[in-house]
C-alpha cells in the first residue's frame, strides 16, 4: 500500500493517471458517510444515521491526521508492519496491506489537537447532538483539511 499514491484511474482527458492520497480518500469516505447520516436521519433510520455519523467522524479526523503524515493514524500496537505500509515500504512489511490497523476514533481525537491548531475536544458533558456553538472546534477541523 503505497500511502502518497493510489491510481484511482485515468484522468478525464486520458492523459496521466489521477491519484489519489490516502488522505483524500479518507476524506472522500467521511463525506459518503456524511450524506449517508443525513439521508438515514430525514428517514428517522436512526441506527443508520449513529453509525454513519461515526464512521464519517473517524474517517474526517483520520483524514486530517493522514494529511500531516499518514504515519499518524497508524496502531503501533500491532506491530510495524502497518507504519511501513503506511510509510509506503510494503515491500519491507511481513504482512499484505490489507492487514494494515489503523488508530481508534479515540486516539485520533487525543492526537487531533496536536496536528489542528485552535481544535479543543467537545466538553463531554454536553448532549451528544447539541448544537455545536459558533467558532466552535468543527470549524478548525474542517478547515485543517481545506
Amino acid at each position: 500500500m503505497d500511502s502518497k499514491r493510489t491510481n484511482a484511474g485515468a484522468s478525464a482527458d486520458g492523459d496521466d493517471p489521477v491519484v489519489e492520497t490516502l488522505s483524500e480518500r479518507l476524506l472522500r469516505a467521511s463525506g459518503m458517510f456524511a450524506r449517508s447520516a443525513g439521508r438515514s436521519y430525514s428517514a428517522e433510520a436512526w441506527e443508520v444515521f449513529y453509525l454513519h455519523l461515526a464512521t464519517a467522524t473517524e474517517q474526517l479526523l483520520k483524514a486530517v491526521l493522514a494529511r500531516s503524515n499518514p504515519l499518524f493514524i497508524a496502531d503501533a500496537r500491532t506491530g510495524s508492519d502497518s507504519m511501513l505500509h503506511l510509510a509506503g515500504m510494503s515491500d519491507r512489511a511481513a504482512t499484505p496491506a490489507a492487514a494494515v490497523r489503523t488508530i481508534t476514533v479515540g486516539e485520533a481525537l487525543g492526537r487531533i489537537n496536536r496536528i489542528v491548531p485552535g481544535y479543543s475536544a467537545p466538553d463531554r458533558r454536553s448532549r451528544f447532538c447539541s448544537r455545536p456553538a459558533m467558532g466552535s472546534s468543527t470549524g478548525a477541523l474542517t478547515s485543517a483539511i481545506g
